[in-house]
């Protein structure tokens, strides 16, 4: 199955976290970073999941060097309206995975998604031990395991054999997602931040990306 990767988790394995996003989006209110299907991302939300002082000298200097920027704040907004689309999607297919099922799926995420060999509490451990360095705080770990374990649930739910399915079993919701502009336009064909206007930078392009190797069982077991 051909899967969409976190390019700010691709960073964190591969030491180089280059977050993009676009700078044009939809309407919305005064303090909202992000509203999904009437669930408010406050701006206030986000501080939990970020450093104060943002990502580190040597990592911002890789990416100047890179001629590419880093965006920690937009790929928290991302992976939070992704978790709540995951979490409306599989409420409509059967029902929201307990804690201890998509703990199942830890590994299995991880390698699919985030293209890491590390598994369990090692992973764990490594993101928790390299986010400080890219501006994202204490919670960033979590919120990140949970959107890619829901995702990974999904696909098993509706046996999705590429993001066109997931995206489209998505999208048959009609869910509402509204994006601050400040932090970019979502883009519903590839359920992420993105789709810059063509007079930026041909730097900043989609978060979401396809990827030929990774894999996804969809038996229903992981």
């Amino acid at each position: 199955m051909r899967v969409r990767k976190s390019t700010a988790a691709v960073g964190l394995i591969a030491a180089l976290a280059l977050v993009m996003g676009g700078l044009s989006g939809c309407d919305s209110k005064v303090g909202q970073a992000a509203i999904v299907g009437g669930h408010r991302i406050s701006e206030s939300d986000l501080s939990k999941y970020l450093t104060p002082t943002g990502p580190s000298p040597s990592v911002l200097a890789a990416a100047s060097k890179a001629n590419q920027g880093v965006y920690p704040k937009t790929e928290v907004i991302q992976i939070l309206v992704q978790q709540k689309l995951f979490e409306l999607t599989l409420a409509k297919n059967g029902g929201v995975p307990t804690d201890g099922e998509l703990a199942s799926l830890h590994d299995q995420a991880a390698a699919t998604f985030l293209g890491t060999q590390l598994k369990g509490a090692a992973f764990d451990s490594y993101l928790k031990s390299v986010e400080g360095n890219y501006g994202y705080g204490s919670q960033y770990a979590q919120a990140l395991l949970r959107t890619i374990e829901l995702e990974a649930a999904l696909v098993v739910k509706i046996k999705a054999q590429s993001i066109q399915d997931v995206a489209a079993a998505v999208n048959k919701l009609n869910i509402t997602v509204q994006i601050n502009p400040r932090y970019g336009k979502w883009s519903p064909e590839n359920l992420s931040i993105g789709a810059p206007s063509a007079t930026l930078p041909s730097f900043i392009k989609i978060s979401g990306i396809s990827s030929p190797s990774a894999q996804v069982s969809t038996s229903g077991t992981p």
